[in-house]
């Protein structure tokens, strides 16, 4: 079953990476692999290859295929006197066996089979629907995001509990200077990732880059995402009642934030905005503390 698998996969990332110049190159014979998609497929009495894949197109096997006869969105045929001496996999589609026909293991995935008594299948027959998951796939994700939302609140309530005044603060950026805290989040990630790029230009800059893609971008958004979500929770609690450890607000904020992200693709596009965003608000408050209290007034509460 991993071996068709992988076979139907391997076709499928192949007609990705393949230009369409080669997709319409003319197929090669005696023993080479035949790719053909958006077009009929015909291999013809006494020709004989070692694999043939068809995407969004019919197969006609009049002569021998070695190993195995994949159709994707298409219809098979192996006419009589045609042999395929491996497996014939057809995926939403339909395999005919015409009378004199021989074939080995047949693995269908939502497909029919219509078969000529006189055609010989000299190994099994297997019928599959496709992928399937089940409760165990349910509770298996269902465990994952609670156990991802324990770490994250877990890292909040430290971040509150650590520097709980500068979180409250730069939380407070978010609404009050919004368009600093928007611009600084542009800046931030346009300028980091071309750093990044531009270091890779040494050998000496390669771990740099490396670096700041694989750990500072990554721990800004991660921080950004917890100031959100304590700007979220202080509308909830008041700015005034969060003291110097917001632990409150940043629990039910982030809480806020992780439920958010269960709506399909709308919930995920702004769990990761709220952290592009929160961590602009992170840079123009170190940008603050850096330039000085003097530097430009204090935000005053959203």
């Amino acid at each position: 079953m991993w071996s068709v698998r992988s076979l139907v996969l391997a076709a499928v990332l192949l007609v990705a990476l393949l230009p369409e110049s080669a997709l319409a190159q003319a197929r090669k014979r005696d023993g080479g692999f035949d790719l053909r998609t958006n077009g009929d497929y015909t291999l013809a009495a006494g020709e004989r290859v070692a694999s043939a894949v068809v995407i969004r197109g019919d197969a006609r096997i009049e002569g021998t295929v070695t190993d195995a006869l994949v159709v994707i969105n298409g219809y098979a045929t192996v006419a009589g006197g045609g042999r395929v001496e491996d497996t014939v996999v057809v995926v939403r589609g339909n395999l005919r066996l015409e009378a004199g026909s021989r074939v080995d293991d047949v693995m269908l995935v939502r497909s029919d089979l219509d078969r000529d008594p006189a055609a010989a299948v000299t190994g099994t027959v297997r019928h599959s629907t496709g992928p399937r998951f089940g409760w165990a796939a349910g509770v298996f994700w269902v465990g994952l995001w609670i156990g991802l939302t324990v770490a994250v609140l877990l890292a909040a309530l430290i971040f509150a509990a650590v520097a709980g005044r500068q979180l409250a603060r730069a939380a407070m950026l978010l609404t009050a200077e919004a368009p600093y805290s928007i611009l600084s989040a542009v800046v931030l990630w346009i300028a980091l990732p071309l750093v990044a790029v531009v270091a890779f230009v040494t050998v000496i800059g390669i771990p740099f880059g490396i670096g700041l893609l694989l750990l500072v971008l990554p721990a800004l958004w991660f921080l950004g995402y917890i100031a959100a979500g304590t700007r979220l929770g202080l509308q909830i609690t008041g700015p005034e009642k969060s003291g110097d450890h917001p632990y409150l607000a940043a629990f039910l904020g982030v809480l806020i934030l992780q439920l958010i992200g269960f709506v399909p693709v709308i919930g995920i596009l702004i769990d990761i905005i709220a952290g592009l965003y929160g961590s602009g608000a992170l840079v123009l408050m170190a940008f603050r503390n850096v330039s000085g209290p003097g530097a430009t007034p204090a935000p005053a509460p959203a």
